[in-house]
C-alpha cells in the first residue's frame, strides 16, 4: 500500500510538473510586433529565473491580479504594420509582459538575493515632468502595490539626471563618479541600474539607439514581502520619419497623445525557508554564452592564463610500455577488446576516456585528514583499470590509470606525471565545470564567500604520451559539463509545507493535503 502511494505521488509530482512548465519559463519575455527586437519592450531575466507571460489585455492576469484596476489601456508601436498619417501603427495593451515570483506560478524569489534583468523599450527620451527648466532623462519606474488588495502605495522613479536638474532622481555628478551605476530604494526593495553596450540582446547599434539597454539587480529585505513591484520602462524608436523619435509606448487622454513607460515585468519576494542553503539559488556557472570557437574557455582563460608545462620526463621510458607491473594495470581480455574496437586508434581511445568516462571521487581529505586543505585532492585507487571502464566512471587518478592502459596497448609509451603540492592550478569557472559544482563565487552557509582566490590548487595528476620525438600531456579528467537544470521540487510543495523539515513533520501526522486525499484509501 506504501508503495501504491509513493507511485502515486510521484506520478501526481510529474504531472504537475509538466503542466507548470507549460505556463512558466525564462528567456526573453516581449511585447512587440515583427522580429526586429529594436521595436520590441522587452526584459530578460539574466540568472534564468522563470515567469509566467502574461496576455496583452485581461487573460490571465485578471486571475493573478484579480484586485488591479491600474493598468488602464496604452497603445504599442507596432512594427509589423503599415504606419498611417506619417506615424508608426499601434496595438493595444494593459499588462507587463510577464510576472514572476511563486505566487503567480514562476520560480521563487527569496528574500537577501540578488536577481538582474537586462531590460529595454527603445531609445532614451527626455521628459520634462518636473518643471520646464527640470528636464531629466527618464528612464522609468517601479509601482508598490498592496500585495492585500493591489491598492498603488507608491511610485519610484528612476533616470539619469541632466546636468540642469534638480530632481530627486539619479542626480548627474554621483551617477557619473559611480561608475555608470545608479541606485533607487523604498518598501524593502533595493535596485541598482547600469547601462549595456553590448549587443548579446539582439539590439544592434544605430544612430539612435544610445543609452537604451539597461540591467536593473534587484535586492530585498523581508519588508518587500508585502507588496507587487511593477518595472516599467521608458524610450522612443524612430517612426517612418526616421528624425522623428516616436514612444514606444503611448498613452491617449483627452484626444492628446503621451509618452507612456512600456510595461515590463512584476516582482514578488518571499522569505528564504530557513533550511534552503543560500547556496541553492546563487548563478552557477557562466551564465553567459560564448561563441563556439571558444570551446566553453572563459575571458581569464582565453586572455590572461596559459598552460605551462615543463618537459621534465625522462629520456628512456623502455618500461612505459608495459602492462602488469602495477595493481591497476592489470591486463585482462575486455580492456583489449576495447583498444581492438577502437583498432589501436590512439587519439579515439583518449577522446573515449574524455567524452566517456564519468568523473567521480573528485574531491577528497588531504595529508591532514581535512577537504578544506588549501587543493582539492584525489582519493587514490579504489578502481583499477578494468573497473573504471566496466563502471564508466572514475577519479582523476584512476581515469589516467585507464588512458595509460589503452595507450600501452596501441604501443605509446604513457606514464603518470604527478606535479609538486599546489603545482597545478585551475580557474575557479574551469573547476566548476569539472566537478559538476560551484567553486567560483561559493558561500557558506551564513552567505558570506567561502572561495575567493581565482586559481585554485589541483593536486591531479596526469598523462604524458611520448608520441614520436615529442612529449604529448593529456587530462582525462578535465571535462566540460553541460548542465540541465530540471523542476525545483519547492514549487510543488504543498502551501502548508514549504520545505523539507515541515512536509515530513505532516507526512508524519497524516496530513490529507500532504496524501492528495488518499488516506481514506489506504
Amino acid at each position: 500500500m506504501q508503495t501504491r502511494l509513493f507511485i502515486w505521488l510521484l506520478a501526481v509530482l510529474i504531472s504537475a510538473a509538466g503542466l507548470s512548465a507549460q505556463s512558466a519559463r525564462t528567456g526573453r519575455f516581449s511585447i512587440g510586433t515583427g522580429d526586429d527586437p529594436m521595436y520590441h519592450s522587452f526584459v530578460i531575466p539574466l540568472e534564468g529565473q522563470s515567469g509566467v507571460p502574461l496576455d496583452l489585455i485581461g487573460g490571465n492576469a485578471t486571475n493573478l491580479f484579480p484586485a488591479h484596476t491600474n493598468w488602464f489601456t496604452v497603445l504599442h508601436y507596432d512594427k509589423a504594420a503599415p504606419p498611417s498619417g506619417g506615424y508608426g501603427a499601434r496595438f493595444s495593451y494593459q499588462n507587463p509582459a510577464v510576472a514572476f515570483g511563486r505566487r503567480v506560478g514562476g520560480s521563487p524569489l527569496w528574500t537577501s538575493n540578488y536577481y538582474s534583468f537586462g531590460v529595454y523599450a527603445g531609445s532614451r527620451v527626455e521628459e520634462g515632468t518636473f518643471p520646464s527648466d527640470q528636464w531629466f532623462i527618464k528612464n522609468g519606474a517601479i509601482k508598490v502595490y498592496a500585495k492585500s488588495n493591489m491598492a498603488l502605495i507608491t511610485n519610484i522613479y528612476y533616470g539619469v539626471a541632466s546636468s540642469t536638474s534638480t530632481a530627486v532622481v539619479t542626480p548627474w555628478a554621483p551617477y557619473l563618479t559611480n561608475g555608470y551605476v545608479g541606485y533607487i530604494g523604498g518598501c524593502g526593495l533595493h535596485t541598482y541600474i547600469t547601462r549595456d553596450y553590448s549587443d548579446d540582446w539582439g539590439i544592434l547599434p544605430a544612430s539612435w539607439v544610445f543609452d537604451g539597454k539597461f540591467k536593473l539587480t534587484h535586492f530585498s529585505t523581508p519588508e518587500a514581502t508585502n507588496y507587487v513591484f511593477e518595472v516599467r520602462f521608458i524610450g522612443g524608436v524612430p517612426g517612418p520619419n526616421p528624425n522623428i523619435l516616436e514612444p514606444m509606448t503611448l498613452r491617449q487622454q483627452g484626444g492628446t497623445n503621451f509618452h507612456e513607460d512600456s510595461r515590463l515585468y512584476t516582482l514578488e519576494f518571499e522569505p528564504r525557508p530557513s533550511e534552503r542553503a543560500a547556496f541553492l539559488d546563487l548563478v552557477h556557472f557562466e551564465g553567459e554564452p560564448l561563441p563556439p570557437t571558444y570551446l566553453g574557455k572563459s575571458v581569464p582563460e582565453l586572455l590572461s592564463y596559459n598552460a605551462l608545462v615543463a618537459n621534465s620526463i625522462p629520456g628512456s621510458v623502455t618500461n612505459w610500455l608495459s602492462v602488469d607491473d602495477s595493481p591497476e594495470l592489470r591486463s585482462h581480455p575486455d580492456l583489449d577488446r576495447l583498444v581492438g574496437e577502437f583498432k589501436t586508434n590512439a587519439l579515439a581511445l583518449a577522446a573515449y576516456v574524455q567524452n566517456e568516462i564519468r568523473l567521480v571521487d573528485a574531491v577528497s581529505h588531504g595529508d591532514s585528514g581535512s577537504v578544506g586543505d588549501q587543493a582539492v585532492n584525489h582519493p587514490g585507487v579504489a578502481r583499477g583499470a578494468l573497473g573504471v571502464l566496466l563502471e564508466r566512471q572514475g577519479n582523476p587518478l584512476e581515469q589516467c590509470g585507464l588512458l595509460v592502459y589503452l595507450l600501452r596497448r596501441c604501443g605509446i609509451p604513457a606514464g603518470y606525471v604527478f606535479a609538486p603540492d599546489h603545482g597545478v592550478k585551475l580557474l575557479d569557472a574551469r573547476l566548476s565545470r569539472t566537478l559538476r559544482m560551484q567553486v567560483r563565487g561559493a558561500v557558506n552557509q551564513t552567505g558570506n564567500a567561502y572561495t575567493t582566490n581565482t586559481l585554485i590548487s589541483v593536486n591531479y595528476p596526469w598523462v604524458a604520451a611520448r608520441v614520436g620525438s615529442s612529449w604529448v600531456h593529456l587530462f582525462p579528467w578535465l571535462k566540460d559539463t553541460e548542465i540541465v537544470e530540471g523542476f525545483d521540487l519547492y514549487d510543488f510543495m504543498p502551501t502548508n509545507a514549504l520545505n523539507g523539515y515541515q512536509w515530513l513533520q505532516h507526512y508524519a501526522q497524516g496530513d490529507s493535503e500532504i496524501f492528495f486525499g488518499l488516506n481514506a484509501e489506504s
